[in-house]
């Protein structure tokens, strides 16, 4: 717009209907233009100018150009333009006022081997990088347009900045679509995959490169940077130790790191690879841990003094256990919480936190109890010992028992928390009966008839006991079921009995049992029910015996013909 003539700026809002309250008018340089309260531009002098109308909060903006009506303008309504290598753009210049007789322009590129521009306003990019168009008037007034020209083959981003351990994807801005490889300047530092994903490995810079089949190249600056890692803490700024103790530095955020420790003054304290402090003699020292890769360290100044020569006493010098027993011992002197206590061999003899002592296994330790606070120490000699079996006892000591048959016993071993407790059993004559567990019960089994002698010892034969054991002659030697092998139809049922030889021998008390109760089932008189084609052993036991027969049952389908000799 011309000095001195005046334009009137409109706005609208959104919605139509809002309630705007109080509208503000501002220019950004009044002896260039000003507005009034209604929107009103006065031109004063040439040059650029914003005009900026606010209303609860929000604002808007319009850039005026204002000229001298006696010597001209021209303007741009591109500012900036990106153009890939070979594209070609038109810049149209607005000249004003319409009274211009001098019209002509003057077009400039600040970089011709970037881009290029005719005197029409045509542009051509013509290689990567920045130039700037313009088109001056004869009064030396001009426009500018900022021409970003990038390669018509380049990758997405063209810089990067990577932590380590992450992929990052790269892309190809590739009109022509063509067949890429890629590569590394320095695989150790980052990786790239055939897709173009990034790998980073370690800290540095390196270029990730694509590569046309013809050998057009273009590549990526990949910066990689170390992970972020949370500050390393020994958590205290100081600590007391006495002279010859040990202590172990916990670092916190320390783990999978690569930690250096340092002593300022090694004559008072060392430290190790590990953290791990010894004591040398009086005096101070700052003990450093350091993660040299991630620049971080922490430190604490270490106070080496003198070992107190008077100690703790305790409530016991020496404590004599059995093996599993506890004992409780206690400072006796006033000491508070402050107290760690150690065994001299954990297998013979453990303590707790609180003192708590507990025998492991024979022998002796040493428990001994420091004062963290004091630095004083106490000991206590504990001695552990066996608790012996004092008596085996078995009843009956006597037993009678038929030939075929089981009959149970009782067997102790006293005190009951005996540390050599196991006991050995056996028979002087295996042959006519032996100890065994049937059914989880401690049993004699009578073999054949005679008598023998069952021994019951400890496993160093200090405590021994003796059974005396007769077998009789049996009622019953043998037992049969009255079916030896049965087919039955699904559905049906079957009862079977126990016979019992000689003949003379009376009716056995026997207990059955099913191999396969899916297939067949079996109640405890014998009767059996087909369930579902298949197999099943049916098996008939004597009482406190050995004795079984058994029959095998077969079941087919409730379809088949009927089963002959079969009781339904």
């Amino acid at each position: 717009m011309a000095v001195g003539q005046e334009v009137r700026i409109t706005y609208s809002c959104t919605p139509s209907d809002a309630t705007l309250g109080e509208v503000k008018w501002t220019t950004s340089d009044p002896e260039i233009a000003t507005v009034d309260d209604r929107g009103v531009v006065s031109p004063l002098s040439p040059g650029d100018v914003m005009i900026t109308v606010t209303a609860k909060g929000k604002s808007s903006s319009v850039d005026l150009k204002v000229y001298d009506p006696k010597s001209g303008f021209v303007t741009f309504d591109t500012k900036e333009k990106s153009l890939l290598v070979g594209e070609m753009f038109a810049l149209e210049p607005h000249v004003g006022p319409a009274t211009l007789q001098e019209r002509s322009l003057t077009w400039k590129s600040s970089d011709e081997s970037v881009a290029t521009v005719t005197s029409m306003g045509i542009i051509k990019a013509i290689a990567p990088g920045e130039a700037l168009i313009s088109a001056s008037l004869s009064n030396g007034e001009k426009a500018e347009c900022m021409v970003v020209v990038k390669a018509a083959f380049s990758l997405i981003p063209e810089s990067l900045d990577v932590i380590e351990g992450e992929s990052v994807q790269i892309e190809v801005n590739d009109p022509a679509k063509r067949l890429i490889t890629w590569s590394s300047s320095d695989p150790t530092i980052a990786k790239v995959d055939a897709k173009g994903l990034v790998t980073a490995i370690l800290p540095g810079e390196v270029d990730i490169i694509a590569t046309t089949a013809l050998g057009e190249a273009v590549k990526c600056h990949v910066t990689v940077k170390l992970k972020p890692m949370p500050q390393i803490s020994l958590g205290k700024s100081s600590l007391e130790l006495v002279i010859t103790q040990t202590y172990r530095f916990k670092v916190k955020n320390g783990q999978g790191r690569n930690l250096t420790w340092s002593s300022s003054d090694e004559s008072v304290a060392t430290v190790d690879e590990n953290g791990v402090v010894t004591t040398l003699k009086v005096g101070e020292t700052v003990i450093t841990v350091k993660d040299v890769k991630y620049g971080q360290s922490s430190e604490c100044r270490l106070s080496v003094k003198e070992i107190p020569t008077d100690p703790l006493t305790l409530d016991k010098e020496t404590v004599t256990l059995y093996t599993s027993d506890v004992a409780q011992l206690r400072v006796t002197d006033g000491s508070g919480a402050a107290l760690t206590w150690s065994s001299s061999d954990t297998n013979i003899a453990t303590v707790s936190r609180s003192g708590m002592v507990t025998a492991i296994a024979p022998g002796e330790a040493t428990i001994s109890v420091r004062d963290e606070r004091t630095y004083k120490k106490g000991t206590c000699r504990i001695k552990v010992i066996d608790r012996t079996v004092k008596t085996i006892r078995v009843t009956p000591a006597e037993m009678s028992v038929t030939v075929g048959y089981i009959r149970g016993y009782n067997l102790e071993v006293l005190p009951l928390n005996a540390s050599n407790a196991e006991v050995d059993i056996w028979s002087e004559d295996p042959s006519i009966a032996e100890a065994i567990v049937y059914d989880k019960r401690n049993v004699i089994f009578g073999k054949k008839v005679g008598h023998t002698v069952i021994h019951f010892a400890t496993k160093d034969r200090k405590k021994e006991t003796t059974m005396s054991v007769t077998v009789n002659p049996p009622a019953i030697e043998t037992i049969s079921i009255s079916y030896g092998n049965l087919s039955m139809k699904e559905g049906d049922q079957t009862k079977l009995t126990a016979i019992s030889a000689p003949s003379s021998a009376p009716t056995p008390a026997v207990t059955w049992s099913s191999s396969n109760p899916s297939v067949a089932t079996v109640d405890e008189t014998g009767l059996v029910k087909a369930i579902s084609k298949g197999t099943a052993t049916i098996t008939a036991r004597v009482k406190d015996s050995m004795l079984t027969a058994r029959c095998e049952i077969t079941v087919i389908s409730g379809d088949a013909a009927d089963v002959p000799g079969q009781d339904l």
